[in-house]
């Protein structure tokens, strides 16, 4: 499985994370609301790992992200459910 940590986004970088019972890679694409492909990232790992996205110059808004997992022994593509997240940026309001 891959999500979003956390979810709203709010600081400098997204974390997904990723959980898998056999080393595998994993490629993530990330849309904006209007479906334009932002980014890609990968990363091969096993178990337990996180792949990080750092924020700068990235707008706040409605993202989407499609994830396929690729088995290291097999060499098998999995796609997995696209996903929504959201990023926050404005100034959190602190009560004193």
């Amino acid at each position: 499985s891959v999500t979003v940590l956390p979810n709203p986004v709010r600081g400098r970088k997204v974390t997904f994370r990723v959980q898998t019972d056999r080393p595998i890679k994993v490629r993530v694409r990330v849309y904006d609301r209007f479906l334009d492909k932002v980014i890609d990232l990968e990363k091969e790992g096993d178990k337990l790992f996180d792949l990080l996205w750092t924020l700068k110059q990235v707008p706040e808004g409605i993202y989407y992200f499609q994830a396929q997992v690729i088995d290291q022994a097999t060499e098998a593509v999995t796609p997995l459910a696209p996903q929504k997240f959201l990023i926050l940026k404005g100034s959190s309001s602190r009560t004193r």
